[in-house]
């Protein structure tokens, strides 16, 4: 009895665009907003940017309430730091 997986052959095509790991991903305005953020000096929340993303109604795009929003990204943020 033969095995069919080994008679067949598997070739891998050349990756063009090779996952790259531990190197941060720059968004296109990141640096920009950064910049921003501390030249207004104000770092924390309830700032322009809060202001910003609380106008994109992500409740009722995401079906979360404020609450559990704030959970999820502290989570996020304990998560990278």
């Amino acid at each position: 009895m033969t095995n069919s997986r080994a008679s067949t052959s598997t070739t891998t095509q050349p990756v063009s665009d090779p996952v790259r790991f531990n190197v941060p991903w720059i968004a296109s305005r990141q640096q920009e907003y950064m910049l921003q953020s501390m030249y207004s000096s104000h770092t924390s929340g309830d700032g322009p940017f809060t202001k910003r993303c609380q106008t994109l109604r992500l409740p009722f795009y995401t079906g979360l309430s404020q609450s559990d929003q704030l959970k999820v990204l502290s989570a996020v943020m304990d998560f990278h730091a």
